[in-house]
């Protein structure tokens, strides 16, 4: 019997084509991830709860339910968040926010700032660059309060990746382009500042 040999027409095409799934996957693997993710995936009661509470959007919800919100208690905390008090983005992207009942409004802040690190975290290096002078000028207008909290944040990334979330979660007093950037992420803000307003 002969040994079956393809074409090298075929394996070149068959090459393109492998080449061309992986360059696909690559490029959409964040996406693939998410609809993997998904498949499983049902968010908890507390979990859709805070998020309603947040006035978080379908879009905010959904980077919210991607991150898998933990409710842990201080332990916890410290043992996933290094120098984080109340909560934060863990390096495998799951969320944990400090249980205290005697404090729901700090959960719901906290659940939504987090979800703002997933989503500044995403955003590609334009948007970032589009989104810079927003928030350096927020900043700046509110500085007599959010730049102590700034203060630990070594790197101008590092300083508007939190300055995202904290702007987001905590000011009102916001450039009216900026403001309208967050509502892709909240339906009514109002709701996670009056949270933050009762924190306080």
């Amino acid at each position: 019997m002969s040994n079956f040999r393809t074409s090298r027409t075929f394996d070149v095409l068959f090459l393109l084509m492998i080449t061309g799934l992986l360059v696909f996957a690559t490029a959409k693997r964040q996406s693939i991830g998410d609809k993997m993710f998904f498949l499983s995936y049902h968010p908890t009661a507390r979990t859709i709860q805070l998020a309603y509470d947040a006035g978080l959007s379908d879009s905010g919800r959904t980077l919210l339910y991607r991150t898998d919100p933990q409710f842990a208690n201080r332990q916890a905390i410290i043992a996933e968040c290094d120098i984080e008090r109340l909560g934060c983005l863990s390096s495998k992207g799951q969320t944990f926010i400090l249980d205290d009942p005697a404090k729901p409004a700090q959960t719901i802040v906290t659940g939504a700032h987090e979800m703002l690190h997933i989503a500044y975290r995403r955003l590609s290096q334009s948007q970032k660059n589009d989104l810079a002078p927003l928030i350096d000028q927020a900043v700046a207008t509110n500085a007599a309060n959010i730049n102590d909290e700034l203060k630990s944040e070594t790197t101008p990334e590092d300083r508007r990746d939190e300055a995202h979330s904290l702007l987001g979660t905590e000011y009102k007093n916001l450039p009216t382009e900026l403001e309208s950037y967050y509502a892709q992420y909240f339906s009514d803000r109002s709701k996670v500042l009056a949270a933050a307003a009762s924190d306080n």
